[in-house]
């Protein structure tokens, strides 16, 4: 029995190492902690004049962006109730912060005397300078974590099997769209696991844990570009990066409970 944790350890640790640099690799491609959101915001024109307006627009935008991409998030669909407790308890304790913006339209709008300004927004779903806000003691993380297992197996799944359809060219029905339906969740998951803490001793197996969901992740959002762009190279590393995160995920949710 000793001899089994002792090479079970080993086996974690050697993961460990081994995917510090291909999990570099991926999150350089891809952030998977921010949503593209598109808002319009409005601003009134004053005395002062179009200047001051078209300001406020922004400011207006800009903070309907970041409501607009929490509310995305906590209200994205899931399959697992239990889940839906975990996810709600940390998004609602979290703000998001817009990391950049464009502006695609603007607009002086006479009959109303306001200025409207339209703009694409990536806004973060936390701040990375900010520490976890939701601790875990012992009790809870077993009563919680199994629900968090749930949820990614659910989308793990869900990949793979759009990846065995890509693989065996069965494409007829396959859109991007499946892709980007996952994604939301997986982001959410993402969300919840960067803002959890768990007790000292699970948290070496919970970062782990928390790589195979950003290889998943990663994967699912390369097969998505892979749709778009029927580049084969795409679709090598898609399938890469979905073969790592499903050995991760495959020895770390063995031993979950």
């Amino acid at each position: 029995m000793k001899k089994k944790i002792a090479l079970y350890l080993l086996v974690l640790l050697t993961l460990n190492l081994y995917f510090i640099n291909t999990m570099a690799q991926a999150e350089e491609g891809t952030d998977l902690e921010t949503i593209e959101i598109t808002v319009s915001g409005v601003g009134a024109i004053s005395e002062v004049g179009i200047a001051d307006a078209r300001k406020s627009a922004i400011d207006d935008a800009l903070k309907l962006a970041v409501e607009q991409a929490r509310g995305v998030m906590i209200s994205s669909n899931t399959e697992v109730n239990n889940f839906v407790l975990v996810k709600e308890n940390v998004l609602s304790k979290c703000r998001g912060y817009v990391k950049s913006y464009r502006i695609v339209d603007e607009k002086k709008l006479d009959k109303d005397k306001a200025y409207r300004v339209s703009i694409v927004a990536n806004v973060a779903l936390r701040d990375p300078k900010t520490k976890p806000q939701i601790t875990f003691d012992e009790k809870t993380a077993k009563l919680k974590m199994p629900a968090i297992f749930d949820e990614i197996r659910t989308l793990s799944e869900k990949t793979n099997q759009m990846a065995e359809l890509i693989d065996s060219k069965d494409m007829q029905n396959l859109r991007e769209s499946g892709f980007e339906r996952l994604l939301p969740r997986y982001k959410t998951l993402i969300q919840v696991l960067s803002t959890v803490q768990l007790p000292e001793e699970r948290m070496k197996r919970f970062l782990i844990f928390k790589k195979g969901v950003l290889l998943k992740a990663s994967a699912t959002l390369t097969f998505k570009e892979f749709l778009k762009t029927r580049d084969s190279k795409v679709f090598q590393n898609a399938v890469r990066l979905n073969r790592k995160g499903n050995i991760i995920l495959s020895i770390i949710m063995k031993g979950s409970g």
